[in-house]
């Protein structure tokens, strides 16, 4: 049996670790702007543009604005895409629990979080009060 984790975290806190995830998430995929962190930074053009240059590190076998889908598909290297699918429901499912939190503002995360064999189920997330 797999062991399980409960973690207590606030909502700035969860939302920027789903920020993080995703940013490695998208990089592992070929997309290589790590646009949440860097665009935290005032070089970020600049910055955005040198990633760039690692991409035929990453995704060598793909062209220069393509990547691999949420779940890695027909990435070759094993390890690479199991990465890109299991990064995808963490990052995924906090997105899609503030989406329908706040029912006002409709967006791709409204619907439910997509799943693979290789990427497992997304985690479960639970708002409690504060005591």
């Amino acid at each position: 049996m797999e062991m399980k984790y409960l973690i207590e975290l606030s909502e700035q806190q969860l939302r920027l670790i789903a920020d993080c995830v995703e940013d490695c998430h998208r990089f592992m995929s070929g997309q290589m702007g790590m646009s949440n962190t860097a665009s935290r930074l005032d070089s970020y053009c600049v910055l955005r543009d040198a990633m760039e240059a690692l991409k035929p590190k990453v995704t060598p076998e793909l062209p220069f604005n393509a990547s691999y889908g949420w779940n890695g598909g027909s990435c070759p290297n094993d390890s690479q895409r199991k990465f890109i699918a299991q990064t995808y429901p963490i990052y995924r499912e906090i997105k899609h629990f503030f989406a329908c939190k706040n029912k006002d503002f409709l967006n791709v995360y409204h619907s439910e979080t997509l799943t693979c064999e290789e990427g497992g189920e997304p985690i479960k997330i639970k708002e409690v009060e504060e005591l």
